[in-house]
């Protein structure tokens, strides 16, 4: 019974993620200012469970406000902490989360680093695809990256990755500045 049953909720779950990849484009939301910090507040309430049980620190740094759709950037942030708190090293999970002024005055650079197990760099190529999992006895669909990297491109973004084995992980994505204003709150 349990079997069936958690078979049934990691299909909703897919069932779910492929709905919300499929979506991002076709919303047509005008893209507003978006407190950067309220997202990831949202994403870590959302994620409250689970950074408890693991005994996870997680720090922010001030964050800007951007353009973008808040529940879209909300979305990015739970995923890259959810992946944090899923590939942890034997240690609790350290996830620290900052911005510094993107390589242009219009964008925003964030980073989501994190202290577990990394991966061979050589598997980046992998990591962005759909359905794609480092490993194959991990929960989750195998989608929450590829959706990270729709997302930020819907953004007019981009995104990146790097890590070393047993060092950890860093996210980093760029986000539009409002209206050229790059200011930290």
């Amino acid at each position: 019974m349990r079997f069936a049953a958690d078979g049934a909720r990691r299909m909703q779950d897919l069932v779910t993620d492929l709905l919300t990849y499929a979506q991002i484009d076709r919303e047509g939301k005008p893209l507003t200012e978006v407190d950067v910090r309220k997202a990831v507040d949202q994403a870590i309430e959302a994620l409250k469970l689970i950074i408890t049980q693991e005994n996870a620190e997680i720090t922010v740094d001030p964050l800007p406000i951007v353009l973008g759709d808040e529940s879209l950037v909300a979305q990015v942030f739970q995923n890259l902490v959810s992946n944090s708190l899923k590939y942890r090293s034997t240690e609790p999970p350290r996830i620290h989360i900052w911005a510094v002024p993107g390589s242009s005055s219009a964008e925003w650079k964030f980073f989501v680093k994190d202290n577990g197990a990394g991966f061979d760099m050589q598997f980046k190529p992998r990591l962005f695809q759909m359905f794609q999992r480092l490993e194959s006895q991990q929960t989750g669909t195998g989608i929450g990256l590829a959706l990270c990297k729709k997302i930020i491109q819907h953004h007019g973004g981009r995104i990146d990755i790097e890590s070393r084995v047993g060092l950890g992980t860093t996210v980093f994505f760029t986000l539009r500045a409002t209206k050229g204003v790059r200011k930290i709150i």
